[in-house]
């Protein structure tokens, strides 16, 4: 049971963090953008950018939680864990045609650093229920 409340625990966190994560990416660009098209201006998609920065970041940031919850890596391996998943986010994006776009870009580069970022808090809140060490 109690492995059962660290893998739902490292589910939970890495999907929070994911999604602050990919809301903070998506909308911080949106809102500084400056200029208006037929759809409105850019700063009205904010809470769009928000919404959609939570479910692709959230995704992402759930399979980091699970992974390094279920397999009970510790801070170092989870941190190599989410920065492969971050890797693998930029090749995606990089395929998809990321080079074009600076912001598109600059997503691509700082999914590697966000994913092991989220690694580490997940590992992090995850170890606090982990047993202590016995004395000798």
């Amino acid at each position: 049971m109690n492995r059962l409340l660290k893998v739902g625990l490292g589910l939970i966190v890495g999907t929070i963090c994911g999604g602050v994560v990919g809301a903070t990416m998506l909308a911080v660009p949106t809102y500084f953008e400056e200029g208006c098209t037929i759809l409105g201006c850019a700063k009205d998609w904010v809470i769009v950018g928000l919404y959609l920065g939570l479910v692709l970041g959230g995704i992402p940031g759930a399979i980091i939680g699970l992974t390094v919850s279920a397999a009970a890596f510790n801070k170092t391996k989870s941190v190599i864990v989410g920065a492969a998943i971050g890797s693998i986010i930029a090749i995606v994006l990089f395929l998809m045609g990321a080079a074009g776009d600076g912001v598109v870009t600059a997503w691509a580069i700082l999914s590697v650093p966000a994913g092991a970022f989220i690694g580490l808090i997940t590992s992090t809140c995850v170890g606090i229920f982990r047993a202590p060490a016995r004395a000798k």
